[in-house]
């Protein structure tokens, strides 16, 4: 399925029409931010306790459900919200533009072409 845009005005909202784009925007900082954490740590930039991503009284044998119990206020941040809320922004940008799309409610005048 191929989607061209047409030459008319957005039909909708600006958040109706660019909603769904935003919301994908924001999702690549937040997604990535946990994997730019562990490189900003593996290469010595960010360093110190407020880099760790375990409680550091947590020792192996306490470190339950995949070390979750254990999980400092960074290792929350980066590793469950930022992660899950990145999916989640993705996730409904994906499904937004899919339905607004599909409906023909979307931006531009779109013309499906079957192929």
């Amino acid at each position: 399925m191929l989607f061209t845009v047409g030459s008319q005005q957005c039909r909708g909202t600006h958040w109706q029409c660019y909603g769904p784009l935003y919301l994908v925007g924001v999702a690549i900082p937040l997604v990535m931010a946990d994997l730019t954490r562990h490189v900003l740590q593996d290469s010595d930039i960010w360093s110190g306790p407020s880099s760790s991503m375990y409680k550091p009284h947590c020792g192996h044998s306490e470190r339950r459900l995949g070390g979750i119990t254990c999980l400092s206020v960074t290792g929350w941040l980066f590793t469950i919200v930022f992660t899950y809320a990145g999916f989640a922004c993705m996730i409904t940008g994906e499904m937004t533009c899919q339905t607004c799309c599909m409906a023909r409610c979307c931006c531009m005048d779109n013309q499906v072409l079957l192929g």
